[in-house]
């Protein structure tokens, strides 16, 4: 439904004005397919060259008969939550360090009217796309040296960065930075700590399966993302986390003989066992068993690990048979 796509969506205008002419053109959208909207669970926050800036006053739409409330420090959007806010102002910060980079890695001759703009706006104290690259390469331990046509970074240790290097010193400092805010929180801190700890749970081996699977469906990559983070709504999710329900029953809704929670769900729910856990439990051995029949020629190529095929009764070949 086109609600169900508004309400989860971000909408970024250049001004107050322009955000209320959008919101306006949104609101008739909504009502042409017989929707309303409901601007409760609407919130706006200001940004100004990336950063957060507080506002006291509600955004008036261009009727003049509806207030969207402000986002107040400390509150969070009830669809986009804070995390949501922190990844706009980092795909800011991001996308000028990169543009600043690409600015004077590109040989184009009309680019050089541009980098003379901005470093003449820089010199005369205004502000410029290069002076805010730079504050924000600050902030990860990067020192922006933009020189045409070979622009560098610069590491803390002193090592030099050249070409598309940067690019992936900055994706691992932003990693690293995410990595010690959840390591601050109770929730997650046990999972990021084992993680570290255990080499077999590194990020590489973890979701090397995205890079096999091209074609994967959105919802299976979130929800495997919400198992490994261990965001799934269960009893002791609701409980000890988004405290919905402190004081309720933490006993499994399946089986009521546990606490529910992600690993009990996951491998020791005995109402599980004999439907969800030996579905699974096939699905891995008949991967195995396709590989060895293939082995054995009785088949010409193994399907892919993910795909729907399911094993025939019987498959005859010149040296083995398989039933």
């Amino acid at each position: 439904m086109l609600f169900e796509v508004l309400r989860k969506q971000i909408v970024f205008t250049a001004s107050e004005s322009k955000l209320s002419r959008v919101m306006k053109s949104v609101r008739a959208a909504m009502e042409y397919e017989g929707l309303i909207r409901n601007p409760k669970k609407c919130a706006v926050a200001h940004f100004k060259r990336g950063v957060r800036v507080a506002e006291s006053t509600s955004l008036l739409m261009s009727d003049g008969n509806i207030n969207i409330q402000m986002l107040e420090d400390g509150q969070q959007y009830k669809f986009l939550g804070e995390r949501g806010l922190r990844s706009v102002e980092t795909e800011y910060k991001e996308t000028k360090v990169k543009a600043a980079v690409n600015l004077y890695l590109n040989r184009d001759p009309a680019m050089k009217m541009v980098r003379e703009y901005v470093e003449e706006a820089e010199s005369k104290g205004y502000q410029s796309m290069t002076k805010e690259a730079g504050k924000y390469a600050e902030e990860y331990g990067l020192q922006l040296q933009l020189n045409y046509p070979d622009p560098a970074c610069v590491t803390e240790e002193g090592e030099v960065l050249f070409g598309d290097k940067w690019k992936t010193r900055l994706r691992k400092l932003q990693e690293a930075r995410m990595e010690r805010v959840v390591e601050e929180q109770k929730w997650q801190e046990k999972l990021i700590t084992a993680r570290k700890e255990d080499g077999d749970l590194n990020t590489e081996q973890c979701f090397w399966w995205l890079s096999k699977w091209p074609t994967c469906p959105t919802r299976a990559i979130a929800g495997m993302f919400e198992i490994y983070e261990q965001l799934l709504p269960t009893r002791l999710y609701a409980i000890h986390k988004t405290q919905a329900s402190p004081t309720s029953d933490p006993s499994c809704r399946l089986c009521g003989t546990a606490p529910e929670s992600l690993a009990h769900l996951l491998s020791a729910c005995p109402a599980l066992a004999q439907t969800k856990y030996l579905a699974r439990h096939d699905a891995v051995l008949k991967v195995l068993f396709f590989d060895i029949i293939e082995y054995l020629g009785l088949i010409e190529t193994s399907p892919p690990w993910y795909s729907p095929t399911k094993p025939q009764p019987v498959y005859e070949g010149a040296h083995a048979q398989s039933f």
